[in-house]
This record gives structure tokens, C-alpha cells and sequence, in this order.
């Protein structure tokens, strides 16, 4: 198979199959695209043959060059319905995928394929897809890095209630699994550029509110440093439509959590998230005004 090839260190291995790759897909794409998407998803293929299945699908449908972009589009548009959607389910299969080039070439493909089909609405069911995975969290870890959400936002922003819905579901205080609340706590973190109009509406921005803060409160560490995340990226965002109550209850809900030595700890060392320059803490101490924490 030519595609093996495409990840070849020699230059014209490389050149090689790529152009056998580009010939046949000119003749055979829609038989080509399901033999790549069936090594992409078979669980005996080596590591290697399947990241150059997905490379080779990733590359058969987008471009950095625009004229070429638009005929790989319109080329995608020509295959039948039934292979393009097994394409698509194929791809969201493969978001949950432990292996990072595998799923960091299903995301791209699935950006590239989202871009042109849910303007015109022909992939309605993909929000609901990437919402399952994201209430896995087995599979959530991997669907966040491959950061597929954070190019989804001017699709995400119209559906804002049907993803923090089940976000929200998770995060509660009340969920017995501490994997689902931090899972759900770090959805919401990556959901919470898009959900302004949430934000606009005080009971909505206040329920919001009160599910973080008393995540501030949950005996798990982990959780507590995402949702002191949450709270920072939200003043970051939406400071300015911050009403007295919905501050206050901020403040006075992690005041205590602010000293929490242990706390500190994980949020200056937890080496899985980026954090503002001195910490979660330094900075709910300096914006909500506690003093235990020194800020100079």
C-alpha cells in the first residue's frame, strides 16, 4: 500500500506515495477513502500503518493551499452518502483513540469535513457525538487534546444549552465519580469561550457560578485545580457582565480555599494545565480580592 510510505523519513520514499496516493484517489476516491478509514480503524494494524491511513485521509480532504482546499471539497462532496458517513463516524470512533497521531489526524479531518458540512447542515449529529465522548472521560482526555472543540466555536456558541447541559450534569458536587466531575469540570473549562449568551443572562450566569464554586469544595484535588481554572477563565472573559452576587459568591466560596496549602501545591505543580503566570490561586486572590495569599 502506497500510504505506508507517507510518513517515511526518506524524502523520496515520501514523494513517492504521496503521489500514488494523489493518482488513485483521482480515479478511486470513494473506494480509496474507506480502504484508508477501515486500516484506520482496525485494532490489529501496527501503530505506524495506521497514522498513515489517517494522514492520508486528513490530507484527501484538506489543504493549506486555498485552490486546492476547494477541490478536495468539492471531491469530498462527490462521494456517495453512505461511505461519507461511515467516513464521519469512523473519524469520531477515532477521537477516543490512545494514540496521538491517530487521533490528532481524525480531529483535522474532522474539522476540515465540519467546516464544509455544518453550515449547510449536514452533520447535525455531530455536537451530540462530541458531547458522548466528552461525558467518557476515558475517551474525554483524548477528545480534548486533540482540541477539536476549540475550532468549533461559531458552531458550539448556537448550541450552547444542549453542551453545557450535560457538562453541567457531571460537574455537580453530587456526581459519585470523581473521573466524571474533573472530566466534566475540564469540558467546561473548553466550553467556556463559547457560552457568552450563558453568560449575559444573570440566573443562568449564577447557576454557572455556583456549580464551579462548589467544585472549588470537592475532596478531590484534581478537581478543585480545574475548577479554580474555570473561575479564573471566566473572570478573564466575563469580568465586565460580573454582577455584585455572582462575585460575591465567588469570593466568599474560595476564600478558604485560597489558603489551602495542599491546594497550592497542585496548582502551581499539576504539569497538565497552563495556568496564569503566579497560579489559579495568585489570581483569585488578586481579582477577588483575598488577602491571605500574597500577590506582589
Amino acid at each position: 500500500k502506497p500510504y505506508t510510505n507517507t510518513l517515511s523519513p526518506d524524502p523520496a520514499l515520501r514523494s513517492n506515495a504521496t503521489n500514488q496516493l494523489e493518482t488513485s484517489s483521482r480515479q478511486h476516491f470513494a473506494p480509496d477513502l474507506d480502504s484508508l478509514l477501515s486500516v484506520l480503524i482496525s485494532t490489529y494494524k501496527p501503530s505506524h500503518i495506521k497514522n498513515a491511513a489517517g494522514l492520508a485521509i486528513k490530507n484527501s480532504l484538506t489543504s493549506r493551499e486555498v485552490i486546492r482546499n476547494e477541490e478536495l471539497i468539492q471531491r469530498w462532496k462527490s462521494v456517495p452518502d453512505d461511505i461519507r458517513m461511515k467516513v464521519k463516524d469512523g473519524l469520531i470512533q477515532m477521537l477516543g483513540d490512545n494514540k496521538r497521531p491517530v487521533f490528532q489526524f481524525s480531529s483535522q479531518a474532522i474539522a476540515a469535513i465540519r467546516a464544509e458540512e455544518l453550515p449547510l447542515g449536514m452533520w447535525s449529529g455531530l455536537i451530540s457525538q462530541l458531547l458522548q465522548i466528552i461525558n467518557t472521560p476515558e475517551r474525554g482526555v483524548s477528545l480534548r487534546q486533540s482540541a477539536t472543540l476549540v475550532k468549533l466555536p461559531e458552531v458550539l456558541a448556537a448550541q450552547s444549552n444542549e453542551i453545557l447541559t450535560p457538562v453541567f450534569s457531571g460537574a455537580r458536587k453530587e456526581e459519585p465519580s470523581p473521573k466524571v466531575q474533573l472530566a466534566s469540570v475540564d469540558a467546561l473549562l473548553d466550553s467556556l469561550e463559547f457560552v457568552c449568551h450563558n453568560f449575559e443572562r444573570e440566573g443562568e450566569r449564577n447557576y454557572i457560578m455556583q456549580v464551579i464554586c462548589k467544585a472549588t469544595q470537592s475532596p478531590t484535588p484534581d478537581v478543585q485545580v480545574a475548577a479554580f481554572g474555570c473561575l479564573v477563565r471566566i473572570i478573564q472573559l466575563y469580568y465586565l457582565v460580573f454582577t455584585y452576587i455572582a462575585f460575591q459568591t465567588s469570593n466568599e466560596q474560595t476564600g478558604d480555599h485560597c489558603c489551602n496549602e495542599n491546594l497550592n501545591q497542585h496548582l502551581q505543580g499539576s504539569p497538565q494545565r497552563t495556568w496564569p503566570k503566579k497560579g489559579v490561586a495568585y489570581g483569585l486572590a488578586s481579582l477577588c480580592g483575598c488577602t491571605c495569599i500574597e500577590t506582589a
